[in-house]
């Protein structure tokens, strides 16, 4: 009899521990899920992500060529009047002047939006 009651308290204690090893891998599998679920969540943002870095280098690179093309037409309409006043005699001299601080105006302009344009693409980058 206490050969059978041994083998009894033996198949209760593997009964447990089974019992036990599957309740701890139903756990390990329920962390494992959450886990993927966590991965596929993280891989979605990240390819958001991607997708908003992308859209902000086109931005910025559309302000940039269409900054350059604003600029060139701008200092193309000023050679209008300039070369007019050029024309007139006696006027060359103060036309050439005014030509050089347009033009020195222009540039600091066109390259302080140049400059903010690239300093927002570093700071939008940065983050």
């Amino acid at each position: 009899m206490a050969g059978l009651a041994l083998v009894a308290a033996l198949v209760a204690l593997a009964v447990w521990h089974g019992r036990r090893a599957v309740r701890t891998l139903k756990a390990v599998e329920a962390d494992l899920h959450r886990a993927e679920v966590a991965g596929q969540d993280q891989a979605e943002r990240l390819a958001a992500l991607e997708k908003l870095r992308d859209g902000q280098q086109r931005a910025e690179q559309a302000i940039a060529t269409g900054t350059a093309v604003v600029r060139e037409v701008h200092k193309g309409i000023a050679e209008i009047p300039l070369a007019v006043l050029e024309a007139i005699p006696g006027a060359k001299a103060p036309a050439q002047a005014l030509r050089g601080l347009h033009h020195s105006i222009s540039d600091g302009v066109y390259g302080a939006l140049e400059n903010l344009n690239k300093a927002v693409g570093r700071e939008l980058r940065r983050n």
